[in-house]
């Protein structure tokens, strides 16, 4: 269990409340839900944050897309899509009023990775028994780095089907329909690199937080480390 929240509404108020023990306070923003079409569902995401016009005023409201009913496992996609990550994320960065080049160059490692970051930070967040969420957010962190390195085997090292299929039963065992492994297969063969901007770029992230809280000791703060990161904005890690 996450929360006993209802509705993705009450969730990102929540989320807005806590989140500023550890990121620069934002504007409460304007947001709208939506429902994914029942013609979309099947290839559309759990979730997803329709990110705005670079020339939209600030309290327009957002977009966020829900695939389904609501339900209380979308805690962590909802702190993915909304607070702290994607909308706040744009937000944020947009209201900096910033050249507009600024606004027309983007990382998709950046984006995908920092709202897979915060995604995985807001296990802290969640209102249910703790060590079972710290359990369920390292499960969660070390699935991701078999999917990573999946990605790798097959596009880098150039795994084959069979290869695929003795990795993955080696870490997730054989007891998956032969359907469920060719589809991820296939999923990760069609998008090279899709997994790696999300799950590599959020250890990237992790990794950055360390080094700066290790050099900066009792100066380290949660806050000040995030504003860098947020206005420093889209960039390659080597900037960041």
């Amino acid at each position: 269990t996450y929360s006993d929240f209802t509705s993705v509404e009450e969730t990102l108020d929540y989320l807005a409340k806590r989140m500023v023990e550890d990121y620069p306070p934002i504007d409460n923003l304007n947001y709208t839900i939506h429902r994914v079409p029942d013609s979309m569902k099947d290839n559309f995401s759990p979730a997803a944050y329709l990110q705005s016009k670079i020339d939209t005023p600030i309290d327009d409201d957002e977009a966020i897309y829900i695939n389904g009913d609501y339900d209380q496992s979308l805690f962590t996609t909802i702190a993915h899509e909304g607070y702290p990550g994607h909308m706040y994320q744009n937000v944020y960065f947009k209201s900096l009023r910033l050249p507009a080049i600024r606004y027309l160059i983007d990382y998709n490692g950046y984006s995908e990775g920092w709202a897979n970051y915060v995604e995985m930070n807001s296990f802290q967040y969640a209102t249910g028994d703790p060590a079972v969420l710290e359990l369920m957010k390292l499960n969660q962190l070390i699935t991701q780095c078999q999917i990573a390195i999946m990605d790798i085997g097959i596009h880098y090292d150039g795994w084959d089907r069979d290869g695929f299929q003795d990795y993955f039963e080696q870490w997730f065992g054989g007891d998956y329909p032969q359907e469920t492994v060719d589809e991820q297969y296939n999923l990760i063969l069609e998008t090279p690199t899709n997994y790696l901007q999300y799950y590599l770029n959020s250890m990237y992230f992790q990794d950055l937080y360390d080094y700066a809280e290790e050099e900066l000791g009792g100066s380290f703060s949660p806050i000040e480390f995030h504003r860098v990161i947020l206005e420093t904005g889209p960039a390659s890690y080597s900037i960041l």
